[in-house]
């Protein structure tokens, strides 16, 4: 299993069409799925009703929802171009073992990705209210900032990169993806 991640950290995901957001995929057919029996008692300082587990197993044929199908997936540029200006981006993408590197002067095309509306769940899932961000890619040139550090997409953990940056898969970090002009 360790080798398997490994070898999936490592692999290069530039051009490739990976998936930026996902929803869980019903299996082709229904698959026997163990169960175990409950019974409820009063919950000894509120009185409520507690659910317990008792000892039994029995099988029940249902579909399964253990794999993820994309819903919407997206090309991953060679690099991600991070304003200085972000340093708590920064800061997490070195956390999460992503390399960084100085952007340098020189001109380079970017997409941007411009937001023309937020999306608000209305149900909370863990406590928070997911966020979708809506809008389109701009490309454009610009001249890196002083400061402005890159995080190149064939790295071990390329993949990473692209969930926390890419400004559709919800965990956007403000970054813009650079298509070309990237040297070493």
């Amino acid at each position: 299993m360790r080798r398997i991640v490994a070898d999936a950290d490592a692999a290069g995901v530039a051009g490739d069409s990976l998936a930026l957001r996902a929803a869980p995929e019903r299996s082709a057919a229904p698959v026997d799925i163990l169960m175990g029996a409950t019974s409820e008692e009063a919950h000894p300082l509120t009185g409520r009703p507690l659910l317990l587990r008792s000892d039994t197993q029995y099988v029940e044929p249902m579909y399964e929802y253990g794999t993820f199908a994309p819903t919407l997936r997206g090309r991953v540029p060679e690099a991600y171009l991070i304003p200085a200006g972000l340093g708590d981006v920064l800061t997490r993408l070195a956390a999460h073992g992503i390399a960084l590197e100085p952007a340098g002067a020189a001109p380079v095309d970017v997409e941007a990705f411009r937001i023309d509306s937020v999306g608000t769940a209305e149900r909370p899932f863990q406590g928070r209210n997911e966020q979708t961000l809506f809008g389109a890619y701009e490309s454009n040139r610009v001249a890196p900032a002083p400061g402005d550090m890159l995080a190149r997409t064939d790295q071990p953990l390329g993949s990473v990169s692209r969930s926390a940056i890419s400004g559709r898969s919800g965990h956007t970090a403000g970054a813009q993806p650079l298509e070309s002009g990237l040297g070493k």
